[in-house]
């Protein structure tokens, strides 16, 4: 798991990885990977990008301009959002081998759950205490859904 979830640091420590939010690489990286992962499951591609739009940390990435200028596009976001999401995920494919990749963080997630039904609560309100208290992913949803596979697995 070491390095899925990270970022560099500017601190005492610049350029070395730490545990915390994604990195920006991260994001269009996984948002190809949703997208691969429900294609071969026989959707669409418009409905894979449909599906992936309506996660919430995909809503609070995109459609925010970065450098402070409000977007021109008239309409409700949801077309924008979708081929957003299609144009990433054909950089992402053109650039990296996304069955390997999908195996390869299938492979970090099992181990991350193993993690999680094995750990302590002490060490569970640890790293929930590494998230922010507020936004898409924070400690409130991160404990929830850690205790939802801690449930289905007993």
């Amino acid at each position: 798991m070491q390095g899925v979830f990270s970022k560099l640091s500017f601190g005492k420590s610049p350029g070395m990885q730490q545990r915390g939010m994604l990195r920006g690489s991260d994001f269009s990286r996984r948002l190809a990977l949703w997208v691969h992962g429900w294609r071969g499951t026989g959707m669409t591609m418009r409905r894979a990008c449909e599906k992936a739009a309506e996660v919430d940390l995909v809503k609070a990435r995109l459609g925010r301009p970065t450098r402070g200028r409000k977007p021109n596009i008239p309409g409700d976001g949801e077309q924008e959002a979708d081929e957003t999401i299609r144009t990433c995920y054909d950089a992402v494919r053109k650039k990296w081998g996304l069955d390997q990749m999908l195996r390869a963080y299938y492979g970090w997630f099992l181990d991350w759950k193993q993690w999680v039904i094995d750990a302590n609560e002490k060490a569970l309100k640890f790293v929930a205490g590494l998230y922010p208290k507020t936004g898409p992913v924070n400690a409130k949803s991160f404990l929830r859904f850690v205790y939802k596979i801690r449930e289905k697995s007993s």
